[in-house]
């Protein structure tokens, strides 16, 4: 049953990408994903989380209204997990593997189902005539990345001076957002494994280096350090910096888990 999308978080995404283009504005980076059902899941990378619809009509053996609505929400929050879990397969974990490639592990798949299950229901409506019940349901990627790549490190405490965020100016570049990416420099030396962020988008300008919109984004505010980077790799997800920020960056994250805290930004187009 095709789904159609009505929450009003989707509708306020529409009328941003809408708006008319009269200066630089910072929005969440989404993506839609087609399932083979004919319904679409929304990956919103600016804000890490997964967003589902489910529908479901009561069984044939309810009899009363209430039993109907009841069966059929039931119904709809498992039609709408079910889709949850078959889009989390399709996303990219890194630059060569997707969740799936996790997931056939059984302890992988039953942690990842453990994370489905947590998903909350965030609007939901009943058709008295149709008896159709609908739900949306969102949850958050951090703990399924947490269990792609788990944390190699503890909570540090932020040094004197060091940039309250990190900030990444990926635009032009073409890129593809992933729960994970490795940074390098152009000789190939390896800056940060594993490292995650939240995709946010930069609309209405030409000029690749515009992200001032991106620096009073909370997550990163007041102070935190823009590096522009040099390019992707072919993979089109990994990160190339030029050697002075490379060095920089070694020395920020060794000074403060920006990843754990979820302090850094990746800004695309």
């Amino acid at each position: 049953m095709n789904s159609v999308c009505r929450s009003s978080r989707w509708v306020v995404l529409g009328l941003l990408l809408l708006a008319p283009l009269a200066s630089a504005k910072i929005v969440a980076k989404h993506v839609w994903m087609s399932l083979p059902s004919g319904q679409r899941v929304l990956i919103d990378w600016g804000l890490g989380e997964l967003v589902a619809t489910g529908q479901a009509v009561p069984p044939t053996n309810a009899t009363t209204p209430g039993q109907k609505q009841l069966l059929a929400r039931r119904g709809a929050v498992l039609d709408a997990q079910r889709n949850l879990l078959e889009a989390l397969e399709g996303v990219q974990v890194s630059s060569d593997s997707t969740m799936v490639n996790f997931m056939a592990k059984d302890v992988v798949r039953t942690q990842v189902e453990g994370a489905v299950l947590a998903a909350v229901v965030t609007s939901e409506s009943w058709d008295p005539t149709s008896e159709i019940y609908t739900v949306e349901m969102t949850m958050p990627l951090q703990p399924v990345r947490a269990i792609a790549v788990p944390a190699e490190q503890g909570p540090l405490t932020p040094s004197e001076g060091a940039p309250t965020g990190i900030v990444i100016n990926l635009r032009g570049l073409d890129a593809v957002p992933s729960l994970t990416f490795n940074i390098y420099t152009a000789d190939g030396a390896l800056v940060v494994s594993g490292a995650s962020g939240f995709y946010v988008a930069v609309t209405a300008t030409s000029d690749p280096n515009d992200v001032a919109d991106a620096l009073s984004d909370a997550r990163v505010a007041d102070d935190p350090f823009v590096v522009k980077a040099e390019a992707v790799a072919p993979n089109r997800i990994d990160v190339i910096v030029d050697p002075q920020a490379a060095q920089l960056l070694r020395e920020y994250f060794a000074a403060r888990d920006y990843l754990g805290e979820g302090r850094v930004l990746i800004v695309v187009d």
